[in-house]
């Protein structure tokens, strides 16, 4: 997210804006976090679907469908024990409070651009306070390509 304030005439408006930013990125930005092990990388697809659009084992499932706020706790659980056991540098940085949760890098994607329900959980994720989110709007398809 970025902060900015505007200038009505000759005067700067005191108000600061906040504009929320999520960046699409392409294969070779995944491939890369996902080598380097630094970006927690997200399927949004429901579970069945999940199994057959897996880009890499160290790929969460996470439904944009199942985010709800009544189930906010059992995900945001299901995450950080995710995260200890798939990221032990990015967990190390949570337990050391270096890294808050809600500001590790997630890389988000679903099955193809067509698709919606990556743009959704993001929007959910937002909503719940994440803001290191990353959009991969190729999704499985695109990650598949040679």
């Amino acid at each position: 997210h970025f902060h900015f304030v505007l200038r009505d005439k000759d005067e700067w408006n005191p108000q600061v804006y906040t504009h929320i930013v999520t960046p699409k990125v392409d294969k070779s930005f995944v491939k890369k976090r996902i080598h380097q092990k630094d970006a927690v990388i997200v399927n949004s697809l429901p579970k069945p679907i999940f199994q057959e659009t897996k880009i890499n084992e160290n790929v969460l499932n996470i439904p944009e469908d199942k985010m709800t706020e009544k189930n906010k706790k059992y995900w945001k659980t299901k995450l950080i024990s995710f995260i200890k056991k798939k990221y032990p540098k990015i967990f190390d940085l949570i337990q050391s409070k270096q890294l808050k949760l809600e500001h590790v890098p997630i890389i988000v994607y679903c099955k193809n651009t067509k698709c919606k329900s990556a743009e959704k959980w993001i929007e959910k994720m937002l909503h719940f306070g994440y803001y290191n989110l990353f959009y991969y709007a190729g999704g499985f398809d695109d990650f598949e390509k040679k």
